[in-house]
């Protein structure tokens, strides 16, 4: 269909000033269609008279700046509801251009407000019991798989939860809506979410400190280093509300203890979960020791290897307990080690098996035998 630029209408459901144009997107597509000319890379609908198109937004601004009002151009124009001009608006140009978190707040904003005036939408979207007796009013929300499902496969779970907790903040006058749309990516809209829940940082603050992350980016790979992180984003708001920079410093420095301690204690659960599952192997195996120590298992190369690398890992496990680098005993972790084990025996559902577990480990933390090989 053949229609005047001027003619031509966004995409209803597309506030441009909280879905912002790509200035370097424009740029990009101008060149392009001063070289090759213009492709009808623009789908639009017609809706009470008008012609509102749904995808090729930046298209259509390169077409009003560089040609005249009355340029026609020729582009598909189909029959599209409300739900399609949506989900058209939310997977535009997806897999070329990463999505802000700006865009995906808004998305979201937006599909939430549709969906809570479409409820037979809803309702086919969750078949469950719960959803095909509910009846929303003001007080209730959408949630978060309704709004993934809406959307489609591209969208993921995470970004939309993200977004109604941003909405939500917002809403509540908690999170500056000018600051969180200014962030580089979903993650570090994500950290400086949680930062503002731990700091309870103003609003002016977290302007200030957006404009800081933002630029900070551009020193991502030097010594200095882009600011990444709750707590480091934490921390540079609390400094910016106190302003003393020598406790600001001791913050930062707490807070880096405290996320050290807590990655410390996520691998320490990890490795437990998975040293209880290797001990329970461990001990199943061994009931076959006998075929282990056979002739044809001695010169087994997967036996050998096997045997080589359990002393191997005791080694290590009493070099990193009880020994310094340089090899030296250290009697305090020894005897520190000792006791925690002592301690979670006496805790332990089989008290056999964990009264020779802390024997063993006494003789694996002994003082090494001189006639030990090292």
């Amino acid at each position: 269909m053949k229609i005047k630029i001027k003619d031509l209408q966004p995409n209803p459901f597309r506030d441009i000033e909280n879905y912002p144009i790509n200035k370097e997107k424009v740029e990009s597509l101008a060149r392009s269609i001063n070289q090759t000319g213009f492709w009808n890379n623009i789908l639009a609908r017609k809706s009470n008279g008008k012609i509102q198109i749904a995808y090729g937004h930046h298209r259509l601004v390169v077409l009003q700046r560089d040609c005249a009002p009355d340029f026609i151009v020729d582009i598909p124009v189909k029959d599209l509801d409300d739900a399609t001009m949506i989900r058209i608006m939310a997977n535009e140009n997806m897999e070329q251009w990463e999505l802000n978190p700006a865009i995906i707040t808004e998305t979201v904003k937006v599909t939430r407000e549709f969906l809570f005036e479409h409820q037979e939408i809803v309702r086919e979207l969750d078949p469950s019991p719960f959803g095909q007796k509910r009846v929303l009013d003001k007080s209730s929300s959408i949630g978060v798989r309704v709004i993934t499902r809406f959307l489609g496969e591209n969208w993921k779970m995470d970004w939309v939860s993200d977004a109604l907790l941003r909405l939500k903040m917002i809403e509540e006058k908690n999170l500056d809506k000018e600051a969180i749309d200014s962030m580089p990516s979903p993650r570090a809209a994500k950290d400086f979410v949680e930062a503002v829940k731990m700091s309870s940082a103003s609003k002016q603050t977290q302007r200030k400190v957006a404009k800081k992350i933002v630029k900070s980016r551009t020193k991502e790979h030097t010594e200095e280093g882009s600011i990444t992180g709750k707590y480091r984003m934490e921390a540079e708001m609390h400094e910016e509300e106190h302003g003393d920079e020598e406790k600001a410093r001791e913050e930062k420095r707490k807070l880096d203890e405290k996320e050290r301690r807590q990655q410390f204690e996520h691998h320490l659960s990890t490795l437990a979960d998975k040293a209880r599952s290797l001990l329970h192997s461990l001990v199943n195996l061994l009931e076959f020791r006998d075929v282990l120590l056979s002739d044809h298992y001695q010169k087994s190369r997967e036996a050998q290897d096997f045997v080589y690398w359990i002393a191997e890992s005791f080694s290590v496990f009493r070099l990193l307990m009880g020994q310094d680098k340089q090899g030296k005993q250290i009697p305090e972790n020894i005897e520190a080690t000792i006791k925690m084990c002592t301690e979670a025996e006496e805790r332990a559902d089989e008290k056999e098996r964990s009264r020779k577990a802390t024997e063993s480990l006494k003789l694996l933390l002994a003082p090494k035998n001189k006639k030990e090989v090292k």
